[in-house]
């Protein structure tokens, strides 16, 4: 028992003091990407769409949204052009990490 919360409590602090965990910032590789929520059966296009090439910093991953297996997604917040302070749903693979 003891070893087990030692180990929890290790990779708690592991995951606390990651600096992976800050929001990540990553460039949309197409225009016309950003949902309004993670489920792809209920997501619909945001208001604001922003264009190729516009940054975006990644708040949130989640793998398997709404339960699909393979749907990968970052919540974003769209920090350039027309549609900068805009917050919603891409798909992982329509994101280009910034260098």
């Amino acid at each position: 028992m003891f070893n087990k919360t030692l180990l929890f409590v290790a990779a708690a602090a592991m995951f606390a003091s990651t600096p992976g965990i800050a929001a990540q910032s990553a460039t949309l590789t197409d225009s016309n990407m950003v949902m309004t929520d993670q489920d792809p059966t209920k997501a619909r296009l945001a208001e604001c769409q922003p264009l190729r090439g516009d940054a975006v910093e990644i708040l949130e991953r989640v793998t398997n949204a709404g339960g699909m297996q393979g749907v990968n997604v970052a919540r974003v917040k769209v920090v350039s052009g027309s549609c900068a302070g805009t917050e919603g749903w891409v798909g992982l693979s329509r994101l280009e990490s910034a260098k």
